[in-house]
């Protein structure tokens, strides 16, 4: 008798331990998507960003999380060359360094078209360890020139992926 009451313990212990389980799942839960981010080119072909978090990673068999970052490809306009577009050729430079990651005084100084920057914010902490986070860094308006449009003089914000390895 003792030995039936056993098992039929276990049985029923087994069949509580699978419904609680069952019923307690906790899918991944994830922001809304940002806004796409500028085109990293100004002519050519380039790619914007959109990027999420994971607000609450998925627990006792939930849905796992999604893609935390979205790129696709953009192209503004084609390329001239040769025709003695300063501005064009700066904003190319300023691509190329960006890539080589240079950082410092040539970076701090970028000029913009009818204002002038402060340098860049240093990149904020990757928003996760692994499994792809995102960084990013401002460059505020430092001053105006008051003979320039006002749609040529923003702050600027870059955003990079980051701790892309898997968890």
């Amino acid at each position: 008798v003792a030995l039936a009451e056993v098992f039929r313990y276990i049985k029923f212990s087994q069949f509580f331990l699978f419904s609680m389980s069952a019923s307690s799942a906790i899918d991944c839960s994830m922001s809304e998507w940002t806004e796409w981010s500028e085109c990293n080119k100004s002519c050519g072909k380039g790619h914007t960003i959109r990027t999420r978090i994971v607000k609450l990673e998925p627990q006792f068999g939930g849905d796992p999380c999604s893609e935390t970052i979205q790129r696709k490809k953009c192209k503004l306009r084609k390329c001239t060359r040769g025709q003695g577009n300063s501005e064009e050729k700066r904003r190319r430079k300023e691509q190329r360094e960006k890539r080589r990651g240079k950082q410092g005084r040539a970076e701090g100084a970028t000029e913009h078209p009818g204002c002038r920057m402060r340098p860049w914010s240093s990149w904020t902490e990757c928003t996760k360890l692994c499994g792809g986070g995102i960084q990013e860094r401002l460059m505020s308006i430092k001053q105006k020139f008051k003979t320039v449009q006002l749609s040529s003089c923003k702050d600027r914000k870059e955003i990079r992926a980051c701790n892309v390895h898997p968890c």
